[in-house]
C-alpha cells in the first residue's frame, strides 16, 4: 500500500501551494526531507525499531515539497501575461471545433507571437471565432493568423492547460497554412481520426438528437449534445455513461479480450495479447483527447493487463493510488478536474465497498447475477461521489440503480453496434446494422425520457459546503475503517464526527 500512503503528501503540497505561494518554504521543506531520509539509512538509527518515524517524515517532507514546486512549474507554465492590449499570433487548431450559437469555440496552440508577447509561445488558448464559410472549413491542424485580445483563462479552464481566453472579430483572422495529416503529431493524428469518424457517423444517424448522444457515447465529443439531454442524463443519474471513463473501456477492453481469447493462455500467448490489446486502448484514448478520467481508466487497464500476463492480482486501491500519484506529478492540475475527482472517487469506493455488497446475495444463475453485480457496483460507486456530486451539481438521483439497470446493458449494446455500423457503412455505404443501430438509438432515448418523467427521480437544489465536504468524507473514512480494521477507535472517532456535524448544521441553521 505503498503508494496510498505517499499521495496524500503529494496532494498536500499542491493544494498548499495553489491558494498559498509557499514556493520560500519549498527548499526548507525539502532540506529537512532529505537530512531526515539520509539520516534513517545511518546504523544507529536503521537499528532502532522505535525510530522507525525518521525515514517516514523525511519521504513525506520529499513529497510535500515536490507537490509544492510541480505545482509551481504547473501554474507557470499556464500563465497569461500579454494582457495589455491587441496581439497577433500564429496559432495551431489542436481539437475539434465546438459550435456555439454565433461562434466557433476553437482550442488552439500559439505557434508565434509578435516579440512583446514572445510569453506566450507553445501555451494553449480558447479563441471564439465567428461562424461563416471559412470558420466552418476548418479542420485539425489547421494555422491561423488573428489578431485580438486574449484575456487571462479562469481556474476551470487552466486545470485544462488552457492559458486564455478571447474573443476574434471576423475580419481579425485568416487561415495561412491548411492541415497536413503526415506532418502532424501523433495526438493530433488520432484527433483528426476522431473528426473523421464523427462525421461518417452523422451519415450513419440522420436523426441530430440521436447523433449527439451517440457521439458522447462512443466519442466522448459533447459539442452537439443540447443542455434538455444533458440535464435528462444528469436528471436520472446517467452523466458518467456520457463521460468516457472505465465502464466504457471495460466494454472495450473485454470485448477485444474475448476476440483474442483464440490466441491462448501460455506466458508468450498471454504477452502478445497485451501487446495487441495495450496499444489499442491507449489509440482510442489518444483519440478522446485524453481527458483526465481516460488517462485514469487506460492505465488502469495498462496495469490490469500488465498484471494479466503474470497472473496477477493488479487491480487493488494501490494500483489506483499508483496511476494518481503519476498522473498528479504529470499534470498537478488533474487534482481539480472534476472528472478526475469523481473517476477516482467512484474507483476507490468501489474496491472499498463492493466485496461487502456482493456477499450479501449469492446466486448460481448468470443472470440474476449479472444484475446484482450491476446493482452492488452501481452503488458502490454512487456512495462514493454522492457528496461531491451533491457539491458540484446540487443533486442526488433518487433512481440510479433503476437507471443503471435499465442504461447500462443498452449502453454496451451500443457502443458494440456503432463500431460495426461504422464499418459496414465505409464497406457497403448502407447496411441493416445501420437500421438496427438507430432503432436501438431510439428505444435508448425513449428509456431517458421515460426515467425522466418519472415524480421523484431526484433531490435538485441541494447544496453542501466545503466545510461539509471534508466532514463527510473524513465521516465515510472512518466507517470503511471501521469494517477494515475492526478497531474499536474508529467507531468513537465516527460518532465524535456526526455528533460534530450535528452540532455544526444546527448551529448554522
Amino acid at each position: 500500500m505503498i503508494f496510498l500512503r505517499l499521495l496524500p503528501f503529494l496532494v498536500f503540497g499542491i493544494l498548499l501551494q495553489t491558494y498559498y505561494d509557499v514556493t520560500p518554504l519549498l527548499y526548507f521543506s525539502l532540506g529537512l526531507g532529505v537530512s531526515f531520509t539520509v539520516i534513517s539509512f545511518m546504523p544507529f538509527v536503521k537499528t532502532q525499531y522505535k525510530l522507525r518515524f525518521v525515514s517516514v517524515v523525511g519521504i513525506s517532507l520529499i513529497l510535500f515539497s515536490l507537490g509544492i514546486y510541480i505545482m509551481n512549474v504547473s501554474a507557470k507554465n499556464v500563465e497569461w501575461n500579454n494582457v495589455d492590449g491587441v496581439g497577433v499570433y500564429e496559432v495551431q487548431l489542436i481539437d475539434i471545433p465546438i459550435k456555439k450559437p454565433k461562434t466557433y469555440q476553437c482550442k488552439l496552440k500559439v505557434l508565434k507571437a509578435e516579440q512583446s508577447n514572445h510569453s506566450s509561445i507553445n501555451k494553449h488558448i480558447i479563441a471564439y471565432i465567428p461562424i461563416d464559410s471559412i470558420s466552418q472549413a476548418l479542420n485539425i491542424g489547421d494555422h491561423l493568423l488573428l489578431c485580438s485580445q486574449f484575456a487571462d483563462a479562469p481556474h476551470y479552464l487552466k486545470t485544462k492547460s488552457v492559458s486564455a481566453v478571447g474573443l476574434v472579430n471576423k475580419q481579425a483572422w485568416h487561415k495561412v497554412k491548411e492541415a497536413s495529416f503526415a506532418s502532424l503529431e501523433l495526438t493530433l493524428k488520432m484527433l483528426v481520426v476522431k473528426q473523421k469518424l464523427l462525421i461518417k457517423l452523422r451519415d450513419v444517424i440522420p436523426d441530430s438528437k440521436h447523433y449527439a448522444i451517440a457521439s458522447a457515447l462512443m466519442f466522448g465529443y459533447k459539442g452537439d449534445l443540447d443542455q434538455e439531454s444533458r440535464q435528462a442524463f444528469a436528471n436520472i443519474g446517467a452523466g458518467h455513461i456520457l463521460a468516457v471513463s472505465g465502464l466504457h473501456f471495460s466494454i472495450i477492453f473485454g470485448i477485444l479480450y474475448f476476440i483474442l481469447s483464440f490466441i491462448g493462455n501460455s506466458l508468450l500467448k498471454r504477452i502478445i495479447r497485451q501487446l495487441i490489446l495495450l496499444p489499442l486502448v491507449w489509440a482510442f484514448a489518444l483519440m478522446l483527447g485524453m481527458p483526465p478520467s481516460v488517462i485514469r481508466a487506460a492505465s488502469m487497464f495498462t496495469v490490469v493487463g500488465i498484471g494479466n500476463v503474470f497472473f496477477y492480482k493488479s487491480f487493488s486501491i494501490n494500483t489506483l493510488a499508483f496511476v494518481a500519484f503519476f498522473m498528479l506529478f504529470s499534470n498537478p492540475f488533474y487534482l481539480y478536474d472534476v472528472g478526475f475527482q469523481l473517476s477516482f472517487l467512484a474507483v476507490l469506493s468501489i474496491l472499498i465497498i463492493n466485496p461487502y455488497i456482493e456477499k450479501l446475495y449469492k446466486t448460481q444463475n448468470k443472470i440474476l447475477g449479472y444484475f446484482w453485480s450491476l446493482i452492488s457496483v452501481s452503488f458502490s460507486a454512487q456512495i462514493g461521489v454522492l457528496p461531491l456530486s451533491i457539491y458540484y451539481f446540487n443533486q442526488f438521483p433518487l433512481i440510479f440503480l433503476i437507471t443503471n439497470i435499465c442504461i447500462i446493458p443498452l449502453a454496451t449494446v451500443l457502443l458494440i453496434m456503432i463500431p460495426v455500423s461504422l464499418l459496414f457503412h465505409s464497406l457497403f455505404q448502407t447496411s441493416f446494422v445501420s437500421i438496427i443501430l438507430n432503432k436501438l438509438l431510439n428505444l435508448f432515448v425513449d428509456v431517458i425520457c421515460f426515467l425522466d418523467n418519472l415524480p421523484f427521480r431526484s433531490i435538485d437544489n441541494i447544496s453542501i459546503s466545503l466545510f461539509d465536504l471534508f466532514l463527510v468524507y473524513i465521516l465515510m473514512i472512518n466507517i470503511a475503517l471501521i469494517f477494515i480494521k475492526k478497531k474499536i477507535v474508529y467507531v468513537y472517532s465516527s460518532i465524535i464526527i456526526v455528533i460534530f456535524l450535528l452540532i455544526y448544521y444546527l448551529c448554522s441553521h
